[in-house]
């Protein structure tokens, strides 16, 4: 019965932790897929929509598209020299809804698009990132909706808490402002968008207003705006209409608040004008991470930052890397490169960022492809006397650094991360004194805890471990019983080899362990998240150290199951009333014996791991296989004492004082009463530990854990 809760506990864990490992599932859409009126398609979170050739969803019913932080929805095109176009919603049917949130659109032509006399009761865009659309065409196009004046058929239209990130265009609204659709859009934002030409009038947002324009049916929170541009002219808000309008905007943030990224009145009287409640810097929103800004010199690109934003690489005009050194001090980050000609730098997260051209006539060498070697060599020199050429790596050191796994050229960088917890799994005897019947364990037993990882640097994690964890042999009752255990001998007073028993009764044990441990993790790949994924795997080795309590028990088997009790009425009496600790035993004669005493519950532990984890930007799930050496010889009740002390019937005499009631028979269970031949040939020469070294154990345990500090 317990080996079958223990296989429904695996197989539970190891199905959840598959799900999770290879549950994507992916749509493939080659031509047009239609939702007709009245239908709805449902994307749950995880899903990735794959667009062949022009490809798109046309919707004239509704879209319910449910993705989440860690599992988001991704509509992209299934080959990314292949377009397709994306989602268009058409038809006026106002009891249907469009509903999209924690969702990615990536390389389309046209992600969203509102067919004209379109008409929904409701239009939700939430946490949504549109990345790397470079058509020209708007990533996201709302036509005039159907006009239905009639009390209770006006559309909500909400735009909240989204992203558009290296796209050639923005969002374009029409009919701002009539009473046929309420807008809300709050916390947009816009990064390191470049629109082709040098054409500033229509922005990254732009709002076409209403004929009947009245400003009550628009509500513009926060709009954020990070190096955006069409040629050298900053992009950002946009408006067409009549002159005498006006729009309020709560909030805009800029990374340079003396950039003019508003297109309305002040530059054309004919067009409606953009109210603008507070500006302010990029960083009162709470974005870290940013680079403020990037200048390009002889060999040299310098970048301005504020917290701590990654480059991945540098690429040159036709895609290739641009191999540079990475140094920072303070606030200035240096990327050095001796050859090639980089116009882009690219994020941790994928990202693209541009690079200045670099001017020549600013500079005392004017080779740009290929840098004179010599000069720079001179110009390495004169970076050591400000000691920045070496690249900063967040190593942890002492006096020496401590050993990690890494390329070459790599640089380790601080993460500090937290995580925290469970762990469920089994463990199993080393079979040290006490050996199975062939190579199989004997049996498997329940380990489970918490622990806490902190996550030092991308290739270093300390973690505190709190187990619960039994480890048996030849007990009939483990989560998990497989094999038997080989006889156990001593030698008598004459030399001559006596076999102990020929069953397991006097050998079984059963050894609960509670445990704290300290572990080091070396992961042998960086332990982050690479540029436009999900989720990577990484395996690790640790090492660790440890203190541990720890009880060995004996069940007597003296009774079997009667036909008048079930199988876990027989198992619960048998761990209730028969179940008794041989600490207090005194197998050794620790009880009698001058100077002796029962041995210690309290042990060290050293042991070594690996790991697999499976990592997520919020969770992660993990494997891992331990093995632990400690420093008793006792988890099995077998140490270097001898037989009974030496003296079988003080041993028992001596044990009935240290247990409450223990029946005649439950002590010739757990001692094996030699017969009066064997008994009277028992001497001192007779050491129960039969290979003199420590006992070990292994676990096997999977686990998840959830970011708690990031």
């Amino acid at each position: 019965m317990k080996n079958l809760h223990l296989n429904k506990i695996l197989f539970f864990m190891l199905a959840f932790a598959a799900n999770n490992l290879f549950g994507q599932s992916v749509l493939k859409i080659a031509d047009i897929k239609i939702v007709s009126v009245g239908e709805i398609l449902t994307i749950p979170a995880g899903t990735v929509v794959e667009f062949g050739s022009g490809a798109f969803i046309k919707v004239e019913g509704s879209l319910i598209v449910n993705g989440s932080e860690e599992n988001p929805v991704i509509f992209k095109n299934m080959d990314e020299n292949i377009l397709g176009l994306g989602i268009v919603i058409s038809g006026s049917k106002y009891e249907s809804v469009v509903q999209l949130n924690h969702v990615k659109f990536d390389g389309l032509i046209q992600p969203l698009r509102f067919d004209p006399f379109w008409q929904r009761k409701e239009v939700e865009l939430k946490n949504i990132s549109f990345w790397n659309s470079i058509s020209g065409e708007p990533i996201v196009y709302v036509a005039s909706p159907l006009i239905d004046l009639r009390e209770g058929k006006k559309i909500v239209f909400t735009i909240k808490n989204s992203t558009c990130v290296n796209n050639s265009a923005g969002m374009l609204l029409e009919n701002v402002g009539s009473d046929a659709i309420q807008y809300y859009i709050d916390n947009v934002n816009f990064s390191d968008n470049n629109a082709t030409g040098n054409m500033n009038a229509l922005g990254l947002i732009h709002f076409d207003f209403a004929s009947l324009y009245k400003s009550a049916n628009v509500k513009v929170g926060s709009l954020s705006f990070t190096r955006n541009y069409a040629l050298n002219n900053p992009l950002g808000i946009s408006v067409a209409g009549n002159g005498a309008f006006s729009i309020n905007i709560d909030t805009i943030y800029q990374t340079d608040i003396a950039e003019d990224i508003i297109y309305d009145k002040h530059i054309d009287n004919r067009i409606p004008s953009v109210v603008v409640g507070n500006k302010s810097s990029i960083y009162e929103n709470g974005s870290t991470d940013i680079i403020k800004s990037i200048s390009h010199n002889f060999g040299r690109v310098t970048l301005n930052v504020n917290g701590n934003p990654e480059i991945s690489k540098l690429i040159d005009s036709a895609g290739n890397k641009v191999d540079y050194t990475f140094s920072r001090i303070g606030d200035t980050i240096l990327l050095n490169y001796i050859q090639g000609l980089p116009i882009k730098g690219v994020l941790m997260n994928g990202q693209q960022v541009n690079i200045p051209k670099f001017i020549a006539s600013n500079d005392k060498f004017l080779e740009l492809t290929k840098i004179d070697t010599a000069q720079y060599y001179k110009f390495l020199i004169e970076n050591n006397k400000l000691g920045l050429s070496q690249p900063q790596s967040d190593e942890i050191g002492f006096k020496f650094k401590l050993p990690i796994f890494k390329r070459k050229g790599e640089v380790v960088k601080k993460i500090n991360t937290w995580e925290l917890g469970v762990w469920g799994g089994g463990a199993i005897y080393g079979g040290g004194d006490i050996q199975p019947l062939g190579y199989i364990p004997s049996t498997i037993e329940l380990s489970f805890g918490l622990y806490q990882q902190v996550n030092i640097n991308t290739r270093f994690s300390m973690k505190i471990s709190g187990y619960y964890t039994t480890i048996s042999s030849h007990n009939f009752l483990a989560a998990g019983y497989f094999n038997g255990t080989k006889p156990i001998y001593f030698y008598d007073s004459l030399y001559k080899r006596i076999k102990v028993s020929t069953d397991f009764l006097p050998v079984n044990f059963i050894t609960k362990m509670g445990l704290l441990e300290f572990e080091g993790l070396w992961h042998l790949r960086p332990y982050k998240i690479e540029a436009g994924k999900n989720s990577t795997t990484i395996p690790s080795i640790g090492l660790s150290a440890g203190i541990m309590y720890f009880t060995p028990y004996r069940i007597a088997f003296v009774e079997g199951q009667s036909s008048t009790e079930t199988r876990d009425d027989w198992e619960n009496k048998m761990y209730t009333k028969h179940l008794w600790d041989l600490r207090k035993l005194g197998s050794e004669g620790q009880n009698f014996l001058p100077g002796k005493s029962p041995y210690s519950p309290i042990a060290f532990n050293l042991g070594t791991s690996f790991s697999l984890t499976y990592l997520k930007k919020r969770y992660a799930l993990k494997g891992e296989m331990k093995f632990v050496y400690t420093s008793t010889d006792y988890l099995d009740d077998f140490g270097p004492g001898i037989w009974y002390g030496g003296n079988y019937d003080k041993m028992v005499k001596s044990a009935y004082k240290m247990y409450d009631n223990i029946p005649q028979a439950d002590m010739d269970a757990i001692t094996w009463t030699p017969n009066s031949n064997k008994q009277k040939r028992l001497g001192w020469i007779n050491p129960r530990s039969t290979d003199g070294l420590n006992d070990w154990y292994y676990q096997l345990h999977l686990g998840m854990s959830y970011f708690i500090f990031k």
